[in-house]
């Protein structure tokens, strides 16, 4: 589940494998959008976060989400000052690689580096991949 926002904002990506796998994903029933109730939360929220974090971070409240997955650092601290469990892109990426879904994760971050334009520290890369066993 995702909200308003969150779809605007991947509605804008260009990169051609993305938006085929997010059409997929829509299609198959495993991605949909979902107005939140709760606009005063959200706004309140996006007065210091970006509205796509504001807006999941108000929906994860809302159902009760059991993850919310989010990157943006300052969004992770509110969300967890909400009580939410958070996790991001190399959480499931380590979680992929123990469930045997990918070999390895280093090319993986290469790709979002190159493809996607996503920042890793190379402190933050050296412990996830120590951590994965690479």
């Amino acid at each position: 589940m995702v909200p308003e926002a969150v779809s605007g904002e991947v509605a804008r990506l260009t990169h051609r494998l993305g938006q085929e796998a997010l059409s997929e994903v829509r299609h198959n029933g495993l991605l949909n959008v979902v107005a939140i109730r709760d606009r005063v939360a959200a706004d309140l929220l996006s007065a210091q976060l970006d509205r796509g974090e504001a807006e999941a971070i108000a929906l994860a409240a809302e159902i009760r989400a059991d993850w919310l997955l989010i990157d943006e650092r300052a969004g992770r601290l509110f969300a967890r000052r909400a009580g939410l469990r958070v996790t991001g892109v190399l959480g499931i990426l380590i979680r992929a690689k123990m469930e045997g879904r990918i070999p390895l994760i280093k090319p993986e971050l290469d790709a979002l580096r190159s493809e996607a334009r996503f920042f890793v520290g190379h402190d933050l890369e050296r412990d996830l991949l120590a951590a994965a066993g690479e």
